[in-house]
């Protein structure tokens, strides 16, 4: 693989890890709207809040720092779209090594993240609640919306392949 490779991969991951987020932003929170306010309710009382500022905070503490809310939010996000780029790999790798399609590629990339984050990953870093704590309801907006991501990066990635192929 060469230099130019290389880059255009980075130029990829990124473009394609940030699209994926914004737009699985958007589709789950339409779909929280959506929600009956009884499982709204149910879900915020079993929260801790927005797993990644709830990180944000806790890597804070390690190191024997407070962190307010506000900053919390900051770092929050800027974990949150971290991990969004830093998951694209597992599409390029679904397509490159595996030989799969992109939409499989997608869907393994949007549901390992759902698992492997949301379900596994947040509760046993303690940046939320065990997972039959909340609604069922809440477990199916994630997994649809990691899918979103899943297919959104399938769809970021393939375009720009087809752009840098052209040049």
């Amino acid at each position: 693989m060469s230099a130019k490779d290389l880059v255009g991969d980075a130029v990829l991951v990124g473009g394609a890890g940030f699209g994926a987020a914004m737009v699985m932003g958007k589709v789950t929170t339409f779909m929280y709207e959506q929600q009956s306010d009884g499982a709204k309710r149910q879900e915020e009382a079993a929260s801790y809040g927005v797993a990644y500022n709830v990180a944000a905070k806790k890597g804070a503490a390690l190191v024997g720092q407070d962190m307010s809310d506000e900053q919390a939010g900051r770092i929050g996000s800027g974990i949150h779209y971290a991990l969004a780029l830093g998951w694209v790999p597992v599409y390029m790798v679904a397509r490159r090594r595996w030989g799969m399609t992109p939409f499989g590629a997608g869907v393994v990339t949007g549901l390992s993240m759902a698992v492997l984050v949301d379900e596994v990953g947040n509760p046993l870093l303690g940046l939320t609640p065990p997972p039959q704590k909340y609604p069922l309801v809440t477990h199916l907006r994630g997994i649809a919306g990691h899918l979103v991501y899943g297919l959104s990066v399938a769809g970021f990635v393939e375009a720009g392949m087809r752009v840098m192929r052209r040049r």
